[in-house]
C-alpha cells in the first residue's frame, strides 16, 4: 500500500507539471490531446504485444499460480492432478466469487482448528494441512484412508493413534510455495494495479483487457490473504500408523481399497451451518429434483413438447452446478477416502456465514471494476452496450441469486403441498439455474470481448509511462 501511494503521488505530481517550450511534436490525436502540454520525457511507446503479455501473464499468476489445490490421492495420475487444477482455474475465471467462497470457508475453518489445538503447538499451517488432506491413516504400512478433523480428534482421544508430531517448518519444507514466491506474485499484481492507476491519473487510455486484468489482480490479494498459510502443491500426506495388535473397532476405519482415480467424485454434506449458504446450496443441490418434478408436471399438463424443451435447454447445463454446490457446502469426505474432495472444507463454527458475506462483497467489487470501462471507447457502439449490460449482470446476479435462494428454501415442497406451489418452486429453481447460466455467459463475454477489442485500439492506448523518470538513476 505504501508503494502504491508513493506511485500515485508521483504520477499526480508529474501530471500537474507543465513542460517548458520545446521542439517536440505535439500529440494531435483525440485520445492524447489532454497530455500535449506535459513533459514528453515521462512518456514512451508500447506495442499491442506488450499489452497482451502484461495482461495475460498477470491473469495467469492470478488464476493458476495463486490456486492452492488439495492433496491428490496416492494413485492419482499427473494428468488427473493437472486436470483438477485446470478446472479450478476455469471456475476462477468464470465464477471467481465461488472460488473465493471456498477459500474463505477453508480459512475460517483453519483458524478455528488452529485455535482449538493451540495447546498442542498447532498453527494455521497445521490446520490447512489437515483440511487439504495432509494426514492419512496407515496400518502395517498400508494406506487406509484420509482423515478429516473429526476422525483425527476421535482417534487421538481414544488412543488409537498419536497426535501428529510434525513441525510447521516440516510442512513448509514440503510446500512448493514460500514467502518469497508468494510475495513475487503479490508484487507483480500490485505493479500492474499501480500502472493502471498511473494511466488513469495521466488520463491515458486503459484498454478493456487491462480492466479485466485489474479485476483479477484485485482478487489475488484476497486469495493470498485467505490461503497465505496453506501449503502449495503438496502431493503426499503425512501417515499416522496404528499397530497390528490394536485392531480398529470402528467400522468406518476398517481398511478399504484405494479407488481408481476415475472413480473419485466430489461429494457434499447435507447442509452447511450458514443460513445464507444453506439457502443457496439447498436450492442448487435440489435443482435436479425440482426440475424433474417440473418436467413430469409439464408433461402431464402440457404434453411432451415442453418436456423435450427441458431436456434440450436445461438438462445439459446441470453438470455445471455440481462443482458450484460443492464450493458452497462440501464438508464431508463421504465414501471416497483416498483424498479430500476438490472443494472440501470442514463445517466448523460460522465459517460458511463469513465466507458467504465475503463472496457477496467480492462479487460487488469484481463487477464494479468492470463498470470502470462504462464510457470507454469501443470499436463499435454495439460492443460498448454489450460490455455495459454484462458488467451490470456480473454485479447484480450474485446478490439477486442469494435472495432468490432464500425464497426457494422457504417454499414447502412436501408431497401434500398444492400443485401450484410445487410448480412455483420448480419454476423458481429453474429461474435460479437460468440466472447462473446467464451469469456464466456474461463472464465469458467479458473475457472474450476485450480480446476482440484489441483489433481497433485508440491511439492513446499505445502511449506508456516511462517509470525511470520517477526513480533516481544514472544516465
Amino acid at each position: 500500500m505504501i508503494l502504491l501511494t508513493v506511485l500515485y503521488l508521483s504520477a499526480s505530481w508529474a501530471a500537474n507539471t507543465h513542460a517548458l517550450p520545446s521542439n517536440h511534436p505535439q500529440f494531435i490525436e483525440d485520445d492524447t490531446l489532454l497530455i500535449y502540454h506535459r513533459q514528453l520525457d515521462i512518456f514512451t511507446n508500447r506495442s499491442i504485444y506488450h499489452i497482451i503479455w502484461s495482461c495475460f501473464s498477470t491473469i495467469f499468476a492470478c488464476t493458476w499460480i495463486a490456486v492452492h489445490p488439495n492433496i491428490p490421492a496416492p494413485n492419482d495420475r499427473p494428468w488427473h492432478v493437472f486436470g483438477r487444477r485446470l478446472a479450478i482455474m476455469g471456475y476462477l475465471l468464470i465464477v471467481p466469487e465461488m472460488v473465493i467462497l471456498w477459500a474463505s470457508r477453508q480459512y475460517f475453518g483453519a483458524r478455528k482448528i488452529a485455535k482449538r489445538h493451540k495447546g498442542r503447538g498447532w498453527t494455521k499451517t497445521h490446520a490447512f494441512f489437515l483440511i487439504m488432506g495432509g494426514f492419512s491413516l496407515h496400518q502395517d504400512g498400508v494406506f487406509l484412508r484420509t482423515l478429516d478433523v473429526t476422525e483425527l480428534e476421535e482417534l487421538a482421544e481414544s488412543g488409537k493413534v498419536d497426535w501428529p508430531n510434525i513441525r510447521e517448518e516440516e510442512i513448509d519444507d514440503r510446500s512448493k510455495g514460500d514467502f518469497l514466491s508468494k510475495s513475487v506474485v503479490i508484487l507483480q499484481t500490485s505493479w500492474f494495479i499501480a500502472q493502471c492507476i498511473a494511466r488513469g491519473v495521466n488520463r491515458l487510455v486503459v484498454t478493456e483487457l487491462e480492466v479485466v486484468t485489474l479485476a483479477f489482480a484485485a482478487l489475488t490479494g484476497i486469495i493470498y490473504f485467505l490461503w497465505w498459510n496453506k501449503p502449495l502443491d503438496i502431493h503426499c500426506s503425512f501417515g499416522l500408523g496404528t499397530s497390528v495388535s490394536e485392531k480398529l473397532e470402528d467400522g468406518r476405519l476398517s481398511p478399504i481399497p484405494i479407488p481408481s482415480p476415475l472413480t473419485n467424485r466430489i461429494t457434499s454434506s447435507p447442509s452447511p451451518t450458514s443460513p445464507l449458504a444453506s439457502s443457496i446450496a439447498s436450492s442448487l443441490s435440489h435443482s435436479r429434483y425440482t426440475l424433474n418434478r417440473l418436467k413430469i408436471y409439464i408433461r402431464k399438463q402440457y404434453g411432451r413438447v415442453l418436456g423435450i424443451a427441458y431436456i434440450i435447454l436445461i438438462r445439459p447445463f446441470e453438470p455445471l452446478f455440481s462443482p458450484i454446490v460443492n464450493m458452497l457446502q462440501c464438508t464431508s469426505l463421504a465414501t471416497d477416502r483416498s483424498r479430500v474432495p476438490t472443494f472440501y472444507s470442514p463445517n466448523i463454527g460460522d465459517s460458511d456465514t463469513w465466507g458467504g458475506l465475503i463472496a457477496i462483497l467480492v462479487s460487488i467489487v469484481f463487477g464494479g471494476i468492470h463498470c470502470i470501462a462504462w464510457s470507454f471507447q469501443f470499436p463499435t457502439y454495439t460492443e460498448r452496450w454489450i460490455w455495459r449490460v454484462t458488467a451490470v449482470i456480473v454485479s447484480a446476479v450474485p446478490i439477486s441469486t442469494s435472495v432468490l435462494s432464500v425464497i426457494v428454501t422457504d417454499i414447502d415442497e412436501s408431497p401434500d403441498a398444492p400443485k401450484w406451489l410445487i410448480f412455483m418452486s420448480a419454476l423458481t429453481t429453474a429461474f435460479l439455474m437460468a440466472s447462473t447460466i446467464i451469469y456464466m455467459a456474461a463472464r465469458i463475454t467479458l473475457l472474450v470481448l476485450p480480446i476482440i477489442s484489441l483489433r481497433s485500439l485508440p491511439p492513446g492506448a499505445y502511449v506508456d509511462i516511462s517509470w525511470t523518470v520517477f526513480f533516481p538513476h544514472f544516465n
